[in-house]
């Protein structure tokens, strides 16, 4: 059985969108800023086991960034980016705008939020009681950083198990857990 999924990145610019989507679909990493012009769009495919259901499943994500309104429309989750290297009160303020802008379209589609470039000197990543204390509510916070490959993964790795309803999937190609 196959699944596909509409997947928008959300986040300012800066944030780590582009670098993470390309780190995970291509494997590569740019360490100079690429500014996309329009919508940007990635698919990433993976084939997962389910030991709750006992059978593999095809999975397709197909990831817009800077996504127009039909595909922002149709989304089934979304990724959140924000840069851990910003102004902490400055990034709590542009989350709460964000989710919330999200969240009056779609009511109950999951937002994962991932706090990028951890790995930078300095770097002060958002945490879960300062996201509870800001009235934020997302599905679930990654930290990440592309240019390590620290957790590049497991956002998306994340979105599937809760479109998919199912914690005991695990990738099929190198039996890496998800």
């Amino acid at each position: 059985m196959a699944h596909t999924y509409n997947v928008v990145i959300l986040g300012n610019s800066g944030s780590g969108k582009s670098t993470l989507v390309n780190r995970v679909c291509s494997g590569e990493y740019t360490h100079t800023y690429i500014h996309p012009s329009g919508m940007v769009s990635h698919t990433y495919n993976v084939n997962v086991y389910s030991t709750q259901a006992k059978q593999n499943t095809s999975v397709c994500l197909n990831l817009y960034e800077h996504a127009n309104m039909e595909h922002y429309c149709s989304a089934d989750a979304a990724l959140l980016c924000v840069n851990s290297t910003e102004n902490h009160h400055q990034r709590l303020n542009e989350l709460r705008e964000s989710v919330s802008d999200f969240s009056e379209v779609h009511k109950t589609t999951p937002i994962v939020l991932v706090s990028t470039k951890v790995d930078v000197v300095g770097a002060k990543p958002i945490t879960n009681t300062e996201l509870s204390r800001a009235h934020i509510v997302v599905t679930k916070h990654i930290l990440v950083s592309a240019r390590t490959s620290y957790h590049i993964f497991e956002p998306l790795q994340a979105l599937i198990r809760i479109l998919l309803d199912d914690d005991t999937l695990f990738v099929c190609e190198n039996n890496t857990k998800l």
